[in-house]
C-alpha cells in the first residue's frame, strides 16, 4: 500500500491530474507580493506525509511552505500557497523580467524512490 500524490488542475472544467505542473501567479510591483495556489492530492491506496518543498531552479522572489495539512489519507487532498515577492532591481531596465520557478515536493510513504 503506498500513497501517490498528483497535482489536481482544472481544464475547460475538467479535472486533470498530474505529476508535474505550471501554475501563474500574477506579476507584483517590487516591494509588494501576490499570491498563488495548487492542490495535490493522493490518489494511492495508503497514507503519504509531505516532508519538504523546496525551490530546484528559478527566482528567489518565489517562496512556498508546507501547508498546515502534511498527511493526507488515500483520496484525501491539501492546497499550497506560492508567494511572489520581487525585490526592487538595482538595474531599472531588468523591472520587467519574468520570473520561473521550479519546486521539489518530498514525502513519505510513497512507492520506494519516489519524491
Amino acid at each position: 500500500r503506498f500513497g501517490e500524490l498528483v497535482v489536481v488542475q482544472l481544464e475547460d472544467s475538467t479535472e486533470v491530474l498530474t505529476r508535474e505542473a505550471e501554475i501563474e501567479v500574477a506579476g507584483a510591483p517590487m516591494g509588494e507580493s501576490s499570491t498563488g495556489t495548487f492542490v495535490v492530492r493522493n490518489v494511492g491506496d495508503g497514507p503519504i506525509t509531505l516532508t519538504k518543498i523546496r525551490l530546484d531552479s528559478g527566482s528567489t522572489a518565489f517562496t512556498i511552505e508546507l501547508p498546515a495539512q502534511t498527511q493526507l489519507g488515500s483520496t484525501e487532498e491539501t492546497t499550497f500557497t506560492v508567494t511572489f515577492s520581487p525585490e526592487q532591481a538595482a538595474d531599472v531596465s531588468k523591472a520587467t523580467v519574468a520570473h520561473r520557478g521550479s519546486f521539489v515536493l518530498e514525502s513519505a510513504g510513497g512507492r520506494p524512490g519516489e519524491e
